[in-house]
C-alpha cells in the first residue's frame, strides 16, 4: 500500500467515525452509503458493505465519496445508445470488468483524456463546434445530451427543429409519461423530445399512451423498412392516408374480424370507391374510419341494421361487427344477414355434379418433351381415380414405348401427318362418353383435381371450359411451391365465384363432354394452334370459359425457363396472338379470381400456407343440449391442429359457425322454406346447403354429433364427396326416434316396443312424432342401419351405450364402435357436503332442466312421502312453478358455477333422477369433483358408473316410497356416508386433452396426417 493512501484510509475512518458520532448514523454527510452505492453499482451488485469496499478497495482506486454530478450524468449517458462498452475499453486499452466502471471512468477521468464515448460520439468534433464547452472542462458528451441537441449550434438540431414542432404541435407527446413511463432523467419536455426524435423511437419508446410505434410499425411495414420515425410519419403523412394511429386495441380487433371471415376486403373497396391496395390497409380502413360512416364490412353483416336493432350498441359508440364478434355471439344476438335458400346457392346444379363426379375422364396427354413423361404418367395415376390416357406424341424412344405398352389404360395417337391426326382424334372422341382434359407432360397435378374441376364445370349447365389455377400458363401466377400443401392452400382460399374467362389455361383445360356433340377438332386448323382454335369455336356456339380458382396445377420449367412477352401484376400471359389477353386481365373477373390468392402472397405468404393448409372438421349438430358442451371440449383440444366449423340446426333455419378461440362465431344463416319434420329423410333444399357447406369449406371430416333436426342428405353427401364420416353417440335418438326411449306413461323401455301401435309422441311433443311409433321405428331403423355402413367410426363415452346398440343392431360389430370417455377440467373438491343428521333437514341438490325425461314426476311423488319435512330440495336450473314451490330455488346456473353452488349451499346429496337411462352424465361427473355424493337412477351410464367405480347410491326410480325410506337410512349411517364421501377423491375421471388426444388421433388416420 502506497503511504499517502494509507494516511488517506486513517485520516478518512478518524472523520467517518467522529460524524457518525456527532449525527448518529452510520450513513452521514461524511460518508452515505447511498450515494456511494447509487455511484458506484458494481459495489451494489458485489454486495458488500460501502463503507468497507472504500477502504479496502475505493481509495487505492481513487473513486470517490461525493454524490457528485457524474451520479445524474451516468444514467442520461446509459440511456443514450451513446456510450459503447467494448468500443471504450478496446479503443482505449483499457480493462474494466464492468459496463458500470468504465462508463464512471469516461465520466471522470475518460473525458479529460480526449476519449470517445463510442463510434457513435466525436468529442474533438464537438469541442470544434462548442469551444466554450472545451474551455470549462464539460464533458462533451454529458453536455450534448443535456443541452446541445436544444441549441442551434447542436450537430443535429437543423434536422429535427421541424420535427419537433410537428411533435410538440401533435398532443401526441406527454412529457411525464416518457420520462417514468422509460426511466428517463431528463430537465424539461423539449429535452424529452429532442430524446424521442433522436434516440428514443429506435428504442421502441412510445411519445405517449396515445400513440404505440411498435404497432403502427406493424400495420405500416413500409414505414419501418424505410426507417421513419412512426410519430413524424404519422403526424405527416398517415393521417391523411388514414392509417391507423390508435394500436392497442385496434390490433386485437384486427385479429378478431381477420379471422372470422365477416370482412370483404374486394367487397369493401368496390363498394366504397376505396384507394386501398391491400386486405390489410382495407380492414384497419374500416376499424378506424369506415364502421363509423356507415360502411358494410360485407355483404353478410350490416353494421346500421345492426345498430338499430340494438341502440344500446350505438350509444356505447361500439363498431358494430366488433360488437357482435365479442359479445353479440354469445348473447345470440342477430347480426348476420339472412341468407335465403335461393341466393346462397347460384353456382351449383348438385344433381349434375352428383351425376358425374364418379365418372372416368379421358385425359389428351400432349407430349412436348419426353423427359418427364413417366413421372407424368405416375403423377396422373397417384392423383386420378378413373381415366383413360390418349397419348399424343411425335416421337418416343422404345424404353418410352416399352413403358407404355405396360399400361393398359394409356392409348397412343401420333401428331402427324396433321390431318390424319385430328381425324383420328375426332374418331375416338364420337366413340368416348367421358369428360375431356387437355394436359402437357410438364403439368404436375394433386389430389381432387380432378373432382374440383368437376364440380366447377357442372355448377351451371352452360359452362364448357375448366382452366384451373397454374404458376404458369395462358393465365400464370406467382410462382407457388411444387407440393401437395400448395394444392391445399389454394382450395382452402378459394372464394369459388367461376369467374369466366376468354383466355383458358392452354397447359390444362376441362372440357365437358356435351361440348363434343356440337363441336370437333377442325382438320383445316393450324397445326400450331389446332386446340386454341377449337375452344374459339366453342365460345363461338355460346359454351362458357370459366376459371376454377379452387383447383392448382403445377406447371414444371424444364432447364430453361420460357420467356413471357407481357407482365401484369403477378399473371402473365404469353399466348397474345388473337387472343383476348390484356382486356382479360385487366378486367374484373379477373381481378376477383387471383384477389385472394394475391392479397395472400402479399402478406407473408409461407405463413398464410401454413395457416391455410389445415384440415377442416364440419361438426353437424341440433341446436342446444349437452351435445354442444362435449363439441366445444373437443375443439377447444384440438384447435391448433384443425380448422373447426359447427352446423348447428333448427326446426326453420341452419347456422353455420367457425370456432374461434374459444366462440362459435355465426358466418353463414341458411332460412328453410319447408320447416324440418321427423319423417323427413330427404329433402332437396337441405341437399343443397349441405353440399355447399361441404364443397366451399373445404370439409375433410363429418363429425355428425346428432342428426336431430337434419336430414339423411348430410351423410350421403358426404359419402360420395369421400369425406370421413364420423357419427357420435350420445343418446338414443338412433334407437328410437322417439329420443328418450319413454312410453306413453313415461316408462323406460329401452327402445322394445312390441307388435302393438304405441303413442309415445306425450312427452316429447316439440319432436311431433307420428301416432303409431311402432311402425315408424322399424323404418328408422332401416335408414340407420344405411347411416352406420355409411360411418368410418362410431364412438361413443360408456360400455353401456355401446352395448345397447349392438343388441339393437344385428349389423353392428363390438369393434364398429370405439368407446372414448368425456373429458373434463374439473377441479377436484372435498368438505363441500352437510354430512345428514336427524338435527337439520336433508339437503338435497337437484340441477339441470327438470323435465319429465329427468324425473319430474318422480321428484314430486317423492316429496309426497315426506310428512316430516326431512328432505329439503334445493334446485338450479330450469324448474316449472311446482318443483320451485316444495323447496328452496337458486336459479339458472353456467356449467362452470356448478361447484359454486355446490360450495354454497352444502348439500348431503346430489339428486339425478332421470327416468331414461343416459349415455353418460356430465351431472355425475360434475357431482364426483364436487365432492358430493350423488344418488341416482339405477338406469343405464348412471347405474353401470356407480356401481363400477362408486360416487353415491342408486334408488329405484319406479318406487318413491322405497327411495325416501333408502334415503333415511342411508342419511343415518354416517360410516356409511363418510367412506362413500372419502372414495370420491379416488374417482378417476379423463381430461379434456386425454379425450381430445383420443380424438385428434382419429383424426389425424382419417386425413392420412399419420403417413405424412
Amino acid at each position: 500500500m502506497k503511504k499517502n493512501n494509507f494516511n488517506k484510509k486513517i485520516t478518512f475512518v478518524a472523520n467517518y467515525f467522529w460524524t457518525s458520532i456527532k449525527e448518529g448514523s452510520k450513513s452521514n454527510s461524511y460518508f452515505n452509503y447511498d450515494n456511494y452505492l447509487k455511484k458506484y453499482p458494481d459495489v451494489k451488485e458485489s454486495g458488500m458493505n460501502p463503507f468497507k469496499h472504500y477502504l479496502l478497495h475505493g481509495i487505492d482506486e481513487e473513486r470517490s465519496t461525493n454524490f457528485d454530478e457524474n451520479i445524474n450524468s451516468y444514467s442520461l449517458v446509459e440511456n443514450s445508445d451513446l456510450f459503447d462498452y467494448e468500443y471504450y475499453c478496446e479503443k482505449n486499452n483499457l480493462k474494466f470488468d464492468s459496463y458500470s466502471k468504465a462508463l464512471m471512468h469516461y465520466l471522470e477521468k475518460g473525458y479529460k483524456k480526449g476519449y470517445n464515448p463510442s463510434i457513435k460520439f466525436n468529442a474533438e468534433e464537438y469541442y470544434e463546434v462548442r469551444p466554450d464547452v472545451k474551455r470549462a472542462d464539460v464533458n462533451p458528451l454529458v453536455h450534448y445530451l443535456k443541452y446541445g441537441k436544444i441549441e442551434v449550434t447542436s450537430m443535429t438540431e437543423n434536422l429535427n427543429l421541424k420535427e419537433y414542432q410537428l411533435v410538440k404541435n401533435s398532443n401526441l407527446f406527454d412529457y411525464n409519461y416518457y420520462m417514468e413511463k422509460n426511466h428517463l432523467d431528463l430537465r424539461n419536455e423539449t429535452e424529452a423530445i429532442y430524446h424521442y426524435l433522436e434516440i428514443g423511437y429506435k428504442k421502441g419508446y412510445n411519445p405517449s399512451n396515445k400513440f404505440n410505434g411498435e404497432i403502427y410499425f406493424k400495420k405500416n411495414p413500409d414505414i419501418e423498412e424505410s426507417g421513419w420515425n412512426p410519430l413524424v410519419h404519422y403526424l405527416k403523412y398517415g393521417q391523411k392516408e388514414e392509417r391507423t394511429d390508435k394500436c392497442d386495441k385496434n390490433l386485437k380487433e384486427y385479429s378478431l374480424v381477420k379471422e372470422s371471415g365477416l370482412f370483404d376486403y374486394q367487397f369493401y373497396k368496390d363498394k366504397y370507391d376505396l384507394d386501398l391496395n391491400s386486405y390489410k390497409r382495407g380492414l384497419i380502413h374500416y376499424l378506424e374510419f369506415g364502421y363509423k360512416r356507415g360502411y358494410k364490412p360485407s355483404r353478410n353483416f350490416d353494421g346500421e341494421e345492426y345498430l338499430k336493432r340494438y341502440p344500446e350498441v350505438k350509444k356505447a359508440g361500439f363498431n358494430p361487427l366488433v360488437h357482435y364478434l365479442k359479445y353479440g355471439v354469445n348473447e345470440e344476438r342477430i347480426g348476420l344477414r339472412r341468407i335465403s335458400f335461393k341466393n346462397f346457392n347460384k353456382n351449383y346444379d348438385v344433381e349434375a355434379i352428383l351425376e358425374n363426379i364418379d365418372n372416368d375422364v379421358t385425359i389428351l396427354l400432349n407430349v412436348e418433351d419426353s423427359n418427364n413423361l413417366k413421372e407424368c404418367i405416375e403423377n396422373i395415376k397417384s392423383t386420378t381415380k378413373d381415366y383413360k390416357i390418349i397419348l399424343i406424341h411425335e416421337n418416343l424412344d422404345d424404353e418410352d414405348l416399352e413403358y407404355i405398352k405396360s399400361n393398359n389404360d394409356i392409348e397412343l395417337l401420333r401428331r402427324s401427318p396433321h390431318e390424319s391426326f385430328i381425324n383420328a382424334l375426332n374418331n375416338i372422341l364420337d366413340n368416348a362418353k367421358n369428360d375431356i382434359i387437355f394436359l402437357k407432360n410438364n403439368i404436375r397435378t394433386f389430389e381432387k383435381w380432378i373432382f374440383k374441376l368437376t364440380v366447377a364445370a357442372y355448377s351451371d349447365d352452360r359452362i364448357g371450359f375448366v382452366s384451373p389455377i397454374s404458376n404458369y400458363s395462358t393465365v400464370s401466377l406467382i410462382n407457388i411451391e411444387e407440393d401437395e400443401k400448395s394444392s391445399e392452400f389454394i382450395s382452402n382460399i378459394s372464394k369459388r365465384d367461376y369467374e369466366e374467362s376468354p383466355l383458358p389455361n392452354d397447359s390444362c383445360v376441362f372440357i365437358k363432354k356435351d361440348v363434343f356433340k356440337e363441336l370437333k377438332f377442325d382438320e383445316s386448323s393450324n397445326e400450331e394452334n389446332w386446340f386454341a382454335t377449337f375452344i374459339d369455336r366453342g365460345l363461338e356456339k355460346g359454351w362458357k370459359s370459366i376459371l376454377d380458382d379452387s383447383t392448382y396445377v403445377y406447371y414444371q420449367f424444364n432447364e430453361v425457363e420460357p420467356q413471357q412477352a407481357d407482365e401484369y401484376d403477378y399473371s402473365t400471359p404469353y399466348v397474345l396472338e388473337n387472343r383476348p389477353s390484356v382486356k382479360f386481365i385487366n378486367s374484373d373477373a379477373f381481378n376477383n379470381s387471383f384477389q385472394n390468392i394475391h392479397e395472400y402472397a402479399d402478406d407473408n405468404l409461407e405463413e398464410n400456407i401454413q395457416e391455410k393448409t389445415r384440415k377442416n372438421i364440419l361438426f353437424a349438430m341440433h341446436y342446444g343440449g349437452g351435445v354442444e358442451f362435449t363439441v366445444k371440449d373437443i375443439v377447444n383440444a384440438i384447435k391448433n391442429d384443425y380448422e373447426c366449423y359447427v352446423l348447428r340446426a333448427f326446426k326453420n333455419k341452419m347456422k353455420l359457425y367457425k370456432v374461434f378461440n374459444d366462440y362459435f362465431i355465426s358466418i353463414k344463416e341458411f332460412n328453410i322454406k319447408y320447416p324440418w319434420t321427423p319423417k323427413m329423410i330427404h329433402s332437396d333444399e337441405y341437399k343443397q346447403i349441405y353440399f355447399y357447406i361441404l364443397i366451399n369449406y373445404n370439409i375433410d371430416i363429418l363429425e355428425i354429433d346428432h342428426l336431430l333436426l337434419h336430414t339423411f342428405d348430410l351423410q350421403e353427401l358426404a359419402k360420395k364427396l369421400d369425406i370421413p364420416i364420423i357419427l357420435t353417440l350420445h343418446d338414443f335418438y338412433y334407437i328410437c326416434p322417439s329420443y328418450f326411449l319413454l312410453d306413453e306413461n313415461n316408462k323406460y323401455c329401452g327402445g322394445y316396443c312390441g307388435d302393438q301401435p304405441r303413442n309415445c309422441s306425450t312427452r316429447v311433443t316439440w319432436i311431433d312424432l307420428p301416432a303409431n311409433i311402432v311402425e315408424w321405428k322399424n323404418q328408422w331403423q332401416e335408414y340407420m342401419k344405411e347411416l352406420f355402413g355409411m360411418c368410418d367410426y362410431i364412438l361413443t363415452a360408456t360400455d353401456f351405450t355401446k352395448d345397447m346398440f349392438l343388441e339393437h343392431y344385428d349389423s353392428l360389430k363390438s369393434d364398429d364402435i370405439t368407446i372414448i370417455e368425456h373429458g373434463r377440467d374439473l377441479i377436484r373438491y372435498d368438505n363441500n357436503y352437510t354430512v345428514p343428521n336427524i338435527y337439520q333437514p336433508i339437503k338435497i341438490l337437484i340441477p339441470g332442466v327438470i323435465g319429465p325425461h329427468k324425473g319430474l314426476d318422480f321428484i314430486k311423488e317423492l316429496k309426497g312421502f315426506d310428512d316430516d319435512n326431512r328432505l329439503e330440495y334445493h334446485f338450479i336450473g330450469q324448474v316449472d312453478d311446482e318443483l320451485k314451490s316444495m323447496g328452496i330455488y337458486h336459479g339458472p346456473y353456467e356449467r362452470e358455477d356448478f361447484a359454486k353452488w355446490v360450495f354454497k349451499i352444502k348439500p348431503s346429496f346430489i339428486g339425478i333422477f332421470s327416468v331414461c337411462a343416459e349415455t353418460y352424465s356430465h351431472t355425475l361427473t360434475e357431482s364426483i369433483c364436487s365432492g358430493v355424493p350423488v344418488l341416482a337412477s339405477n338406469l343405464g351410464a348412471l347405474k353401470t358408473r356407480i356401481e363400477s367405480q362408486g360416487g353415491g347410491w342408486l334408488v329405484n326410480i319406479d318406487d318413491a316410497e322405497e327411495t325416501y325410506e333408502q334415503i333415511l337410512d342411508i342419511s343415518s349411517k354416517k360410516e356409511e356416508y363418510k367412506f362413500v364421501t372419502e372414495n370420491l377423491k379416488d374417482i378417476r375421471i379423463s381430461s379434456s386433452e386425454e379425450m381430445g388426444s383420443k380424438y385428434k388421433e382419429i383424426y389425424d388416420k382419417l386425413t392420412k396426417k399419420e403417413d405424412k
